[in-house]
């Protein structure tokens, strides 16, 4: 739902952001859109200033970016503010998309042994069970299920259909979307004759402070200590965390990238869409895998890897520089053997 519906003016959006104007302040929009296919009624915005040519020639009425970019297009009103990012966050919640609510919806059903902060949101046909514990501001969208024994933190927010398992600690400005879980029980069976042995799992999963999570990720509980996400690591869509593995501070983990039980990631790592890291290995501190990158033992920090099976990325390069070649010494190797061949 709109909490603030358009038309809207570039001094409204100013005002609300604390943000300046230069241009007419009475300028007025009524939706967003990218730079190339903006129209008058539109707001876009510049936060990459390898963008400035694209945006010198929207036809957007009001752009949003930091002070000093209006050079690049000085008949536009310009909304200027030092961090664009907060803007958008004003413009967020005009439109909906970052509603905050308190109080129970009619339909949720909370334990009576669960503590609900009085501001946090409990939206409908969630449930909350027993020894579960919802701060202030917390908000939980509707049809999330908490087992048990289990806390989110202050601000955080659990979208539509989000499933924490026992033993599950979600810190400060969390961000959990639609449909992840948290606290599956880990792949782990011992090998037998008639089928595979489960063994239980006994640990904890925990979330630290302002890290988001897409949508449908799963994030195993341990089998004895904990499962850790670092503060501020941002996982995309459709990422698996096993059982017993530790990522770092200020990650980024793209689209189905998978991490093995017991695995180590260091602080600032980056993993591509559909990276793979096997189980027991270690990822030191500021290691970036590129897109299906599939390594089979420790990275030491800093290294750029590639490829599957991985190596450093400037071998990667050398080598399929190397391949696309091969056709043409193939063609070769059969002349000189039809020419020199018995």
């Amino acid at each position: 739902m709109v909490s603030h519906p358009p038309p809207w003016t570039a001094d409204e959006l100013a005002q609300a952001a604390g943000a300046a104007v230069v241009g007419d302040p009475g300028r007025t929009f009524f939706d967003v859109a990218e730079p190339a296919t903006a129209a008058p009624e539109h707001l876009t915005v510049l936060l990459d200033p390898r963008h400035r040519d694209a945006v010198a020639v929207t036809q957007a009425g009001v752009v949003v970016a930091a002070p000093g970019a209006e050079a690049v297009r000085p008949d536009a009103t310009w909304v200027l503010h030092p961090d664009p990012v907060a803007v958008l966050w004003v413009l967020a919640e005009w439109l909906g998309l970052a509603p905050v609510r308190q109080g129970l919806h009619p339909t949720a059903q909370v334990d009576p042994a669960a503590e609900v902060h009085p501001t946090a949101w409990v939206g409908p046909f969630c449930y909350v069970g027993p020894g579960v514990r919802i701060h202030e501001g917390a908000q939980l969208m509707g049809h999330c299920v908490l087992y048990g024994d289990a806390e989110v933190g202050p601000e955080s927010v659990l979208h539509a259909g989000v499933v924490v398992y026992p033993r599950v600690r979600v810190g400060r400005r969390v961000i959990v979307h639609a449909g992840a879980v948290l606290g599956g029980d880990g792949f782990r069976f011992i090998p037998h004759p008639e089928r595979p042995v489960k063994v239980p799992q006994l640990g904890r999963v925990v979330i630290e402070d302002d890290v988001e999570i897409g949508a449908n990720t799963c994030v195993d509980r341990a089998f004895l200590g904990e499962t850790r996400i670092g503060a501020g690591t941002k996982i995309d869509n459709l990422v698996q965390v096993a059982h017993n593995v530790s990522i770092g501070r200020a990650c980024l983990i793209a689209a189905q990238a998978g991490i093995a039980g017991s695995s180590r990631i260091g602080h600032r790592v980056w993993m591509g869409g559909q990276a793979g890291v096997p189980d027991h290995v270690t990822v030191g501190d500021d290691v970036r895998l590129a897109a299906q990158t599939g390594i089979t033992g420790n990275v030491p920090p800093g290294k750029v890897m590639a490829g599957s099976p991985a190596v450093e990325r400037a071998l990667w390069l050398r080598i399929h520089a190397f391949l696309r070649e091969l056709p043409r010494w193939l063609e070769k190797f059969r002349r000189w053997d039809r020419m020199w061949g018995e």
